[in-house]
């Protein structure tokens, strides 16, 4: 209950032993001259970072219009070749009475179709 934080204890002090090791500071020194401190402005590197990525997605979002407009436009063509309503014009078409009245009987009409 009384230790510090960190601190170490030991069992029987009389068996500890202790030993006097020379300082060798030739590491940190060549550390220290490499050393570089940044002081980064931390604020404005989020600030560029997070409208990179808001731009990013905007783009995103652009393109997958452009694409998702592209798909419609190209769905309408198809559905356009394969529609009907070009071939089956009503000023093209003829009726039976119409028929009667230009042909005489079936032969006529066969023969003037050929």
């Amino acid at each position: 209950g009384n230790m510090v934080t960190g601190q170490v204890g030991y069992h029987d002090v009389k068996i500890v032993k202790e030993y006097r090791v020379e300082k060798s500071n030739e590491i940190v020194n060549r550390l220290n001259k490499t050393k570089q401190e940044l002081f980064p402005d931390l604020e404005a590197e989020k600030n560029a970072w997070l409208e990179a990525r808001t731009r990013e997605r905007r783009d995103q979002a652009k393109e997958q219009k452009r694409r998702e407009k592209a798909e419609r436009e190209e769905a309408m063509r198809t559905k356009e070749l394969l529609s009907y309503d070009r071939i089956m014009d009503s000023d093209d078409m003829v009726t039976n009475k119409e028929l009667k009245e230009k042909y005489q009987s079936v032969e006529d009409w066969e023969d003037d179709f050929m």
